[in-house]
């Protein structure tokens, strides 16, 4: 975790990766979305074609946050980091924004995801590293267990292993190690089922990662040495090992992914080695490696929750280039 401090001794704010010293939010909805559009064709047809558009804002600008999709294609943001303290709100964001519920303690980092009806909320933390699992239904949130090991830094993207739905765990630091171990989590009866399904070649923080055909792709992130990572990693369940696929036009970490159809993944922002967020958007062909820009985001951004609905994914929160905090809401619309 980054040194983001406080407790705050005043009142927990309810915001989606929330955080303390942010007032109060309202329940009132945001105007419809802005009419702003950002788009880039590609000229071939091996690339996806990418659109970015404007949804209305979070209620706080925030950092650090993560947000998480339920069967119904909401979006959620959970927690997150103002630039001074960590929040606890939950906001819901489409198809209105609106709270609903805090997290028992202020956060940020935190791998989130659903399963089934529930959010869960695995570690993050504030100046230290969490180890609590936290469930979240509308007007209420509480701790239901706890992580071997303290976790945050992850990613969880939902994933479909043997048949059975749940989330996939990956990367992450529990104030020393950097986690190499990959866990998928399902609810099997009443409880947390836990399975270790691969290890890393190395230990990262803030790894993009996203899933397509049952493959999971892992690129950039923090390395235990302290420097970023420019490689791709793919792991299929089929073939049950980690190979490295291709390597990042320039290392990156904290950026966004996104399964565009069977054929790409889409990696977007991220801050690159000399700390500078980017607006790129490359894509990647899944099978090749091959890189390729095809877009841009509206602003540099980087440390940003991000999820996906089918071929729509989300971004939101995140750090500019100005070193402030974001608190715009983008939906990227891919086509292959």
């Amino acid at each position: 975790m980054k040194q983001r401090f406080m407790w705050s001794t005043g009142v927990l704010v309810l915001a989606l990766i929330g955080g303390c010293g942010v007032g109060t939010t309202s329940n009132n909805q945001h105007p419809g979305p802005r009419p702003s559009t950002f788009q880039t064709r590609s000229t071939s047809p091996q690339w996806p074609v990418v659109r970015v558009q404007s949804l209305p804002t979070l209620p706080v600008h925030l950092l650090g946050n993560s947000l998480a999709a339920n069967a119904q294609g909401q979006v959620f943001s959970v927690g997150g980091y103002t630039g001074a303290v960590s929040v606890t709100n939950v906001f819901q964001i489409t198809p209105n924004v609106q709270n609903i519920a805090n997290l028992p303690v202020p956060s940020h980092d935190a791998a989130a995801g659903f399963l089934g009806p529930d959010l869960y909320v695995f570690g993050g933390g504030q100046s230290w590293s969490y180890d609590t699992i936290i469930r979240v239904r509308p007007g209420a949130a509480e701790i239901v267990g706890s992580l071997p090991n303290r976790l945050s830094d992850a990613v969880s993207i939902p994933y479909v292993y043997n048949g059975q739905r749940g989330l996939l765990l990956i990367g992450g630091y529990d104030g020393k190690i950097f986690n190499r171990v990959a866990k998928f989590v399902s609810v099997q009866g009443r409880h947390l089922h836990w399975q270790t399904l691969f290890t890393l070649p190395e230990g990262l923080r803030y790894p993009a990662v996203a899933s397509t055909n049952g493959k999971v792709f892992i690129a950039g992130g923090q390395t235990a040495s302290g420097g970023l990572s420019d490689d791709v990693y793919v792991w299929s369940s089929g073939s049950n090992e980690v190979r490295h696929l291709a390597t990042l036009p320039s290392a990156l970490d904290k950026a966004a992914a996104f399964a565009a159809g069977s054929m790409s993944i889409v990696i977007a922002g991220g801050n690159r080695a000399d700390g500078q967020p980017t607006d790129e958007i490359l894509a990647m062909n899944v099978k090749t490696g091959a890189i390729k820009q095809v877009g841009k985001l509206p602003s540099a951004l980087a440390d940003m929750g991000y999820t996906q609905v089918g071929s729509v994914g989300y971004i939101a929160g995140g750090v500019l280039s100005s070193g402030q905090t974001n608190s715009e809401v983008w939906k990227v619309l891919m086509g292959e």
